[in-house]
């Protein structure tokens, strides 16, 4: 005769000691799972670094950052050799080239994402207040 002994069997957690998960720790999973998530975030970092840290690593004042000797140059990397030792510039001195002033560019630009920033993130702060108006005041409404 053959006798049955009970399994043991493990409980489940009790609802309450289950970690609950949130839309935003799912989302951020998600992001961090894909290649292009993590090349967009990464690129995205780099972006916000170089803005914030762009007055630190090379300041600009218009006033004295002015070389009329370079004028209209085009950028460095694309001049012949000799003319690169005529006017004494390294292979990436000025990548984007100057302006009439002969202003380096490509600072000009560093310096210029510092404001092109701030003005997404602000406009990006209007859209979802003004959108979350409008969605409360039509979700209240029903329509």
């Amino acid at each position: 005769m053959t006798t049955l002994t009970p399994t043991t069997r493990t409980a489940a957690p009790a609802p309450a000691e289950r970690k609950q998960r949130s839309l935003w720790g799912d989302a951020w999973r998600r992001l961090i799972s894909s290649f292009t998530g993590r090349l967009g975030l990464a690129i995205t970092l780099a972006l916000v670094l170089t803005a914030l840290l762009i007055p630190v690593i090379r300041p600009y004042s218009p006033d004295r950052d002015r070389n009329l000797r370079l004028r209209l140059t085009a950028p460095s990397w694309s001049l012949p050799a000799a003319e690169r030792e005529r006017l004494k510039l390294d292979l990436f001195t000025t990548p984007f080239g100057t302006d009439e002033l002969g202003r380096d560019l490509f600072v000009r630009v560093l310096h210029g994402s510092r404001i092109s920033l701030s003005v997404g993130l602000f406009s990006v702060a209007l859209a979802v207040i003004f959108g979350s108006l409008l969605g409360l005041v039509a979700g209240f409404i029903g329509g």
